[in-house]
């Protein structure tokens, strides 16, 4: 199976930027910023947490992400993980810097990665990966270990040229 990288470069910069207008106005998707503990909290342990805000971002993008390569598995923060043993597997984290993000911050980002199990003499390898910052608007995406684009569009409702290296796979 050949991944178009361009095809799916251009589809996860727009799904971030859904991300991004989650993070910035949850309240216009009707979600509160709400702290959850995922745990109980356990004796002499320390207690994980997340967002409304983060369940709903996985949730809206795992479904588009799973649909974009064939076959491939799921593994989250937020929801339960599926295709574990497909030879391609999405990796994401909705919030990566929850309690920035929790605190106001603007360093927080979606965080998003493709393994290829197979790569790597068997052991997998990151093929693909953006990280993207809500609230700066930059996004850093990597294809087979080469960083593909610098700067990215602003957070409007106005698209934006993406610049990016031609990526040729």
């Amino acid at each position: 199976m050949k991944i178009d990288f361009d095809d799916i470069s251009y589809k996860v910069t727009l799904l971030q930027k859904e991300a991004a207008a989650i993070h910035i106005n949850p309240e216009n998707f009707g979600i509160t910023k709400d702290i959850i503990s995922k745990e109980p909290m356990v004796k002499g342990g320390k207690n994980d947490y997340t967002t409304r805000v983060d369940q709903e971002i996985e949730s809206r993008l795992k479904p588009v992400l799973l649909a974009m390569v064939d076959n491939s598995g799921f593994l989250g923060e937020e929801t339960s993980s599926s295709g574990m043993n497909n030879r391609y597997r999405w990796v994401m984290d909705p919030t990566d810097g929850t309690a920035v993000y929790s605190l106001g911050g603007e360093y927080y980002s979606n965080s998003l990665a493709l393994i290829d199990r197979y790569e790597n003499e068997g052991k997998g390898d990151i093929i693909f990966g953006s990280v993207y910052q809500s609230a700066t608007g930059r996004q850093f995406l990597m294809i087979n270990q080469k960083l593909v684009v610098r700067e990215l569009v602003q957070i409007d409702n106005v698209s934006s040229i993406i610049q990016r290296t031609p990526c040729l796979l």
